[in-house]
């Protein structure tokens, strides 16, 4: 009985990862769909010089009125782990606004990932999935933080980070070792679903493996002052991020207005600098395909 237990248990890992995997495609898919229709049909069609700084300002009025009705969602990816830790649950009443807010600022050119409007998403569901199956009862305690390790490996394409992330954030040690094959199966079973979809449509969503660099006549004054440069961008990074949070405090909760700055400033940005705009998930491919052309430095 215990064995015919543990086998049901281990297919509907299973189905939970597949469930997240359909949903991580169908999420990146829309979200490279909308990107394609805006940034790349509709300026075919409209030959205006100031073209990304009115799409992004609508965008962000567009937000700004969104979460105006419903609230300042997604929350951030922390935010939402920790919530499902303390609480072993995410709450899915608001879902569809959630689906929204997590999307929109994507096809509009934010350069944010998808991961913590996803994890919020599937957390969700998970929950609504562990109240209406109350088979599992303990097992499925732990369905939400499941959801979002399938989410993270499967968003990063590293099946492992998903599942060493969220141990990482546990103070009471590593979970047991029942815990780490329901971990292990969604995660996988998750992964193969989105590269199976990938590959029976012919396209291209989410992260994608680079490969293996070819190190041939290194720079190593090059390579060290770019790792300078480099450390110097993420303290620009950190501050930059502390400023503009100190600077629209006195704005909190006028999202119409912080939507138009926002987007007036990502519209600016864009204009100036186009890498800047758009998630790691949708540049990637641009960078990689272009890779030879985008040249930045060169050493001679």
């Amino acid at each position: 009985m215990e064995f015919k237990n543990n086998l049901l248990l281990t297919l509907y890992m299973v189905l939970v990862g597949a469930v997240a995997g359909l949903i991580i495609w169908c999420f990146i898919r829309g979200m490279n769909f909308g990107i394609n229709i805006l940034w790349g049909y509709l300026p075919g069609l409209i030959d205006f010089k100031y073209y990304t700084i009115v799409v992004c300002l609508a965008g962000g009025i567009l937000i700004g009125l969104w979460k105006s009705r419903y609230g300042d969602i997604p929350e951030d990816l922390n935010a939402v782990i920790s919530t499902v830790k303390e609480h072993h649950r995410y709450s899915y009443s608001n879902i569809f606004p959630l689906i929204v807010s997590s999307i929109l600022p994507l096809i509009f050119g934010a350069s944010i990932g998808p991961e913590a409007g996803l994890t919020g998403i599937i957390a969700g569901l998970y929950t609504w999935m562990g109240d209406k199956l109350k088979i599992f009862n303990e097992e499925l305690e732990e369905l939400a933080h499941i959801g979002i390790t399938a989410t993270l490996g499967t968003v990063f394409a590293s099946p492992m980070f998903g599942f060493v992330e969220p141990i990482e954030n546990e103070q009471s040690g590593l979970p047991e070792s029942s815990k780490n094959i329901l971990y292990f199966v969604a995660i996988l079973s998750s992964f193969g679903i989105f590269i199976f979809l990938n590959r029976l449509t012919h396209n291209q969503a989410g992260l994608h493996s680079i490969g293996t660099a070819a190190l041939t006549n290194l720079n190593y004054p090059g390579i060290i002052l770019l790792i300078a440069l480099g450390i110097i961008l993420s303290y620009v990074y950190f501050i930059s991020h502390k400023m503009s949070k100190k600077l629209f405090t006195p704005l909190e909760g006028n999202f119409i207005l912080k939507g138009a700055i926002g987007g007036l400033v990502l519209g600016i940005c864009g204009t100036l600098l186009p890498l800047t705009m758009f998630s790691g998930e949708h540049q990637i491919y641009l960078l990689m395909d272009s890779g030879v052309q985008l040249v930045l430095l060169r050493w001679s």
